[in-house]
């Protein structure tokens, strides 16, 4: 597994409550910000896609049919293709699959299909668990010949670039080009131009998250996370029904020796893969006073699953404050990729 050396910000401060220390942002004496802590050290395997950050690879054909842009839903990865060719490609659709939260794959469907089916059909697929990561393209005027290349989760969690097998190409023999995503990015989409058949294609391709499973800060205000199951699933992913409830349970080590009195929160909300839907705060896994000794214990929560359907992933934040105050879960913005302890599919 992979470890990721990470920096966060520490909010600290003190206010005398019954004997505990709420905790507010700290200024140092010259009133500048607090200085980050030393490190933040976290292990996983899991990944998640990233909808917010994606590329476009060059395209080949030429001007004719009209424009087409069509991407997998959020959260899965493209897997195959589902052609007609012969002398040109005639159709063409994109196999995509849910990328689970532990790299492996799972429900299919496709992107529409563009052109129309003449030719010889043709279906391929990556070899098991792997993903699209380039695309293998011939033609001119038109879209002639068409493939791909893939990797495996593994491969994409180190964003190291290369491949580990190649979807062959399709259509008819020739020059081809290849142009890979990006290091860590995955094949999500096509684009181009369409009529009676494929004039010009290219595709679209999306940043994957490596997802941390553990996390341990190791400076002052301190956290660990680990054995994360969701409705009792022994995991990190489940399937609800929207609207329902469902279970968190997690073990957890907290300790605070830049603040050994101040009162502590471990918060946790949910992030939709769709970005039109508002993040939301859900509760406290922790809230005491862990001193500087610290205190490890099991957390058993039962949560309420959001009401539209969708892919949503599990965020920690911190808090210091009197009570479970949720606001603290966005006081350094919407916690990010590596703030990521599960998954929900909700139904």
């Amino acid at each position: 597994m992979k470890s990721i050396l990470r920096h966060v910000g520490l909010l600290t401060g003190s206010f005398l409550m019954s004997g505990l220390i709420g905790c507010g942002p700290e200024l140092s004496a010259d009133g500048a910000s607090p200085e980050p802590l030393a490190g933040l050290e976290t292990q996983a395997e899991p990944l998640t896609v990233d909808p917010t950050l994606g590329s476009q690879l060059p395209t080949v054909g030429g001007t004719g049919g009209g424009a087409f842009s069509d991407s997998c839903p959020v959260g899965y990865v493209g897997t195959g293709l589902n052609v007609h060719a012969g002398d040109w490609v005639d159709q063409i659709q994109l196999i995509c699959r849910k990328l689970n939260l532990d790299g492996t794959l799972g429900a299919t469907t496709t992107t529409p299909a563009r052109g129309t089916p003449g030719g010889v059909p043709y279906s391929a697929s990556c070899s098991s668990n792997q993903i699209m990561t380039a695309q293998v393209l011939g033609g001119s005027t038109w879209a002639r010949q068409v493939g791909a290349q893939c990797s495996t989760a593994t491969r994409l969690k180190a964003a190291t670039g290369g491949f580990d097998s190649v979807l062959s190409t399709m259509g008819k023999p020739g020059t081809v080009s290849t142009t890979a995503c990006p290091a860590g990015y995955a094949i999500t989409g096509l684009y181009g131009r369409s009529g009676s058949w494929v004039d010009q294609l290219g595709f679209k391709c999306t940043k994957l998250d490596d997802v941390k499973s553990t996390v341990s800060i190791t400076d002052g205000f301190s956290y660990q996370l680990s054995n994360v199951s969701l409705n009792g699933s022994g995991g990190p992913s489940a399937t609800v029904a929207a609207g329902q409830s469902f279970s968190l349970a997690l073990n957890y080590f907290i300790k605070d020796t830049n603040c050994p009195g101040c009162i502590d929160q471990i918060i946790v909300g949910y992030v939709s893969s769709d970005p039109s839907v508002t993040p939301q705060a859900l509760t406290c896994i922790y809230n005491g006073s862990p001193g500087s000794w610290g205190v490890s214990g099991t957390s058993t929560l039962s949560l309420q699953a959001p009401t539209r359907p969708g892919t949503y992933t599990l965020r920690v934040s911190h808090g210091q404050d009197y009570f479970c105050n949720l606001g603290w879960w966005t006081m350094h913005g919407t916690p990010g990729p590596n703030n990521i302890i599960g998954e929900l599919q909700v139904n």
